[in-house]
């Protein structure tokens, strides 16, 4: 039973194929943000302190104009997922996602030029075609995810490839700590992501596929049991969307309310420099140990998300208790646990540690959502499992769109102390807090298993 083996079929090639995109993806989309932070850094070990073109186009920028940039990564990020998840039903998987990852490698190339010979209203343009661009990776992400995972492996396979950006995050960190003493000019970055770009590109042309039945190398028993463990009708056809069925399941809004109250809070710790803003309004400076120190607690989320996924694997696989307990369960933990910690960030006079241990330990619970209300898109008719997760996204990261508005008062005291904005920044935690507290109700009461889909196979 080699094929039902961690790590030794075609569908793991599958896997790291994608997990390498989330990877490269989001070093292409933090390329602009590592470089503002490097500006920041006054260290006169630096010997690339000598003013190229570059540098000096960042170093003009004010700190709200630096703030709108790194947070406008987001801003289309629930436009562009509606439309890649309707696109999922039309199109070829493959295609479509090597096209997203060729125009990402290629706006990033381009990207210094940009910068350099532009003016500031150019840069955001280009950030705002990433977000756009961005937020087609994840329906793709699951529809591909859907196609290709038994039911028993979900558990490890979805949170290691949604959690893994916590380490191309680092990664980049730790070329931020070589470029700052490098004798390169800083836009190498750009130049470096960018080949890493092409190289995926590459792989993904030669070895990925949008289905079992399409892959070369696939064996036909591994096909056989990765069909046979899931649920699905056709992986061929373009499909029409039963709208009808959808509006009138509970299931979808329990998912639905789950997921917007997630995403609120998750994405403006982990996706703006909403908490560096928050760091820094305590005195806390831009400094290398105070970045390897918290990206260095975010890079084991995913480890600790792969063994935690493989207990829940375990669990199902038994079938002792129906598949939507042990999802139910998990979304508690990671909900109310992280509920729990957000309130701790409202704690005043705290120091740099344990703001940083507060962080982590709720991307820790927290991601194991990705165990919980994410794993629920999979239990349906899997054709559609990324047209779902679009559309729920949709509505889920409408009000992140507004971020820059939101949140004038804290882009402009980027790197100020300012503890007089201690009130406002706990209005948003309270507000996560809370929003995690109710939305694991909708999600416990409304949601359910494969036992009643969202979309079964006997609509199509």
């Amino acid at each position: 039973m080699a094929i039902e083996t961690w790590c030794c079929g075609g569908r793991h090639i599958q896997l790291l194929l994608l997990v390498l995109c989330v990877i490269i993806e989001q070093g292409l989309q933090q390329a602009f943000r590592v470089s503002i932070y490097l500006v920041q850094v006054k260290n006169p070990n630096n010997v690339t302190l000598f003013d190229d073109p570059f540098r000096q186009v960042i170093e003009s920028w004010n700190n709200e104009q630096k703030a709108i940039v790194t947070n406008s990564r987001i801003v289309l990020v629930f436009l562009s997922s509606a439309v890649s998840g309707f696109l999922t039903l039309k199109i070829n998987l493959k295609w479509f996602l090597l096209v997203i990852m060729a125009a990402l490698t290629c706006i990033v190339y381009v990207s210094p030029q940009i910068t350099v010979y532009g003016d500031f209203d150019y840069v955001l343009a280009t950030v705002i075609v990433m977000s756009f661009l961005h937020g087609l990776i994840d329906p793709v992400l699951v529809a591909l995810l859907a196609r290709w995972t038994p039911r028993t492996e979900l558990g490890r396979t979805v949170p290691l490839a949604f959690t893994v950006n916590f380490i191309a995050e680092s990664c980049m960190f730790l070329l931020y700590n070589f470029l700052e003493r490098a004798a390169a000019s800083w836009v190498s970055l750009f130049y470096l992501m960018g080949n890493t770009g092409i190289l995926w590109c590459v792989a993904w042309f030669t070895f990925g596929s949008q289905n079992p039945d399409r892959c070369f190398y696939v064996s036909l028993r591994e096909k056989n049991f990765i069909l046979s463990n899931m649920m699905v009708s056709s992986l061929h056809k373009k499909l029409s969307i039963p709208w009808s069925m959808i509006l009138k399941s509970p299931q979808f809004y329990g998912v639905l309310l789950a997921h917007i109250c997630f995403q609120w809070m998750y994405r403006l710790m982990f996706n703006t420099g909403f908490f560096q803003s928050f760091a820094f309004s305590q005195g806390v400076g831009y400094t290398f140990s105070t970045y390897i120190g918290y990206f260095s607690a975010l890079f084991l989320i995913p480890f600790v998300q792969i063994g935690v996924g493989l207990v829940g694997d375990l669990i199902v696989k038994r079938s002792k208790y129906p598949a939507r307990y042990v999802r139910k369960t998990f979304n508690s933990i990671a909900f109310w646990g992280g509920s729990v910690f957000l309130l701790l960030c409202c704690y005043d006079g705290t120091s740099l540690l344990f703001d940083i241990v507060v962080a982590s330990c709720f991307g820790q619970l927290s991601s194991a959502a990705y165990q919980g209300v994410h794993l629920t898109y999979f239990d349906m008719d899997r054709a559609y499992s990324g047209f779902i997760y679009g559309l729920v996204q949709f509505f889920a990261l409408i009000p992140l769109a507004y971020v820059n508005s939101i949140f004038p008062a804290f882009m402009k005291t980027l790197a100020v102390a300012s503890p007089e904005l201690n009130d406002r920044f706990d209005i948003i935690w309270f507000s996560g807090s809370y929003l995690l507290f109710f939305g694991n109700f909708f999600y416990v009461i409304m949601a359910d298993d494969e036992s009643r889909p969202i979309i079964p196979c006997s609509s199509n």
